[in-house]
């Protein structure tokens, strides 16, 4: 009997040893111990900021305002007030109660005296109506899928700052009501992309915009290429992708980068290809009404005919038939060289990924074809952004800028680990053909009717109202044009400005450019106004 219980005895304890020693090395394995903790506590991870996109002026073009979101845990004592402090029902408070797990939701307050609440306040990503939305893009699941937030995903992802709210549960994995959880924020953190927009200039072309219903609006700075504004219309709001994506309008296209026809604004390279060759601007043709090439008759907009015209006369009054007799005596490469080193043909990577159009150049010219190219129709298409860089070089002394759209990323600290150094310009011109060519914009803009001229500043620039080939209700859809410089005396920046299905350049986009060259100014000078500034003023 005693030799019984002593065997089942020590057997016991045998197997006891073993089932310590068994217990004590599942509690030394990592896999357990981390099982272990995953089930003693859960955490909920807030964004607090995504990384900057700042204008030149380091001014933040999103994270600009602020909205608060709370870590909940429902309980049967806070139930009524979360239903009050959020937008949900009753029993969807009910159902969040019976989960008995904490979530984040956005509140409209933030004094709330209840443990199992806190209050953050975040960073809104973008505003309603959010300005360079075609430049900045948009997020998915917090990631950029679209514009610069696609481009830089990955700084603009490590440089965000979050906050972890870590709660502890129970053995059965409940949140235990009452028990304060562990708050920790990851590093505070100003870093991410400098641009070379200027919010203000951005925000006033966004206003003056408005009267588009389609267009687009750039400027740039026509020394550097610096894009100090870039708008498309109509825009879109980033809260509201699938309204933009179903609009028959197209919101979501930036058509500041897309190619349309460019009609008589290319009769600036025309008219320089002419100067550079060494006619003489006082060379002189007859307008008809027409132009007469084979069976074809090319009409003038004045089908009466304008008579003699010079070059000069004839860019003022865009004469057609003038600018077809003048194309047929260029070397017909030299005026395609000149016109792709004006930027046609060409597009530009501003940032990975996001590039303007090409358009269309054509290679070689038959006389059609070169005739139709002379007054800017036919096989041409060009960018806003081209044009703005072809008006650069006129007013800038003959160098075409290159766009830039990226100055550099700024770290936490505020410094420079990058800065991207502009691209050489072309020289596309000598500079005495492009004084010659300010000279002839200027007067364009001086011309009785011409809605381009502001009270505020000075100018020179040329209108366009461009052949689309396309119909409706019967009648051609036109683009209006306007591309010009201003000041006159010293030009800082070109501006240009294209009205889809517009009624005409003059009416439809030239009350746009003095708008947005005026209020420019008034940036510049704020006593600014029309006593101060004529063109006869200029020395």
């Amino acid at each position: 009997m005693w030799k019984r219980l002593i065997s089942i005895f020590c057997t016991m304890c045998l197997a006891f040893t073993l089932l310590y020693l068994r217990i004590g090395s599942i509690g030394a394995d990592p896999f357990y111990v981390a099982a272990g903790k995953s089930q003693s506590s859960y955490t909920l991870e807030l964004t607090v900021s995504r990384g900057f996109l700042y204008d030149t002026n380091r001014l933040p073009l999103v994270n600009q305002s602020q909205k608060l979101m709370a870590a909940i845990l429902v309980t049967q004592e806070n139930a009524e007030l979360v239903a009050q402090i959020t937008d949900l029902n009753k029993q969807e408070v009910q159902e969040k109660l019976q989960e008995a797990k904490p979530f984040l939701y956005e509140v409209n307050t933030q004094e709330v005296d209840d443990d199992n609440i806190i209050v953050f306040p975040v960073y809104k990503r973008y505003e309603q109506e959010q300005t360079a939305v075609h430049l900045v893009g948009y997020l998915s699941e917090g990631k950029g899928v679209s514009g610069l937030e696609k481009s830089y995903q990955d700084l603009l992802e490590q440089s965000k700052r979050t906050v972890e709210i870590t709660y502890t549960l129970d053995a059965m994995g409940r949140t235990i009501p009452g028990t304060k959880p562990k708050v920790s924020y990851s590093q505070e953190s100003d870093s991410g992309i400098v641009l070379t927009l200027d919010s203000r200039i951005q925000k006033i072309c966004e206003e003056a915009g408005q009267s588009l219903k389609k267009g687009a609006v750039v400027v740039m700075d026509c020394k550097t290429g610096e894009l100090r504004a870039v708008c498309s219309f109509p825009t879109y709001s980033p809260y509201r992708l699938s309204e933009a994506m179903q609009d028959p309008d197209s919101p979501m296209i930036n058509r500041a980068f897309t190619p349309l026809s460019v009609g008589s604004t290319f009769k600036i390279a025309v008219a320089a290809t002419a100067l550079e060759e060494g006619i003489n601007p006082s060379f002189s043709y007859e307008c008809k009404g027409g132009y007469q090439l084979g069976d074809v008759v090319m009409h003038c907009h004045n089908r009466a005919g304008h008579g003699k015209f010079s070059m000069q006369e004839a860019i003022v009054n865009s004469c057609n038939p003038y600018f077809i007799n003048l194309g047929m005596h260029l070397d017909r490469e030299h005026l395609l060289r000149v016109s792709k080193d004006l930027s046609f043909g060409k597009g530009y990577e501003l940032a990975p990924g996001l590039s303007t159009q090409a358009g269309i150049l054509p290679k070689t010219l038959s006389d059609g074809e070169l005739a139709n190219l002379s007054f800017g129709q036919g096989n041409l298409l060009g960018t806003p952004v081209q044009l703005a860089q072809m008006l650069s070089a006129v007013a800038n002394g003959g160098i075409t800028p290159s766009p830039s759209l990226v100055e550099g990323i700024v770290t936490e600290k505020g410094e420079w680990v990058e800065q991207k150094e502009l691209p050489s310009g072309i020289r596309s011109m000598q500079l005495q053909t492009a004084k010659q060519l300010q000279e002839f914009l200027i007067d364009c803009v001086e011309q009785e009717g011409q809605n381009a001229r502001s009270p505020y500043t000075t100018s020179g620039g040329k209108t366009a109202t461009a052949q689309t080939g396309v119909y409706a209700d019967g009648d051609e859809l036109v683009n209006g044009w306007f591309v010009g410089f201003t000041p006159a005396e010293d030009p800082e920046y070109v501006i240009a400005v294209i009205a889809e299905d517009a009624e005409s350049g003059n009416k439809s986009a030239s009350p746009v450019f003095s708008e947005i060259a005026g209020k420019i100014a008034l940036l510049h000078n704020p006593q600014g106004g029309s006593d101060g500034f004529s063109v006869g003023n200029l020395s």
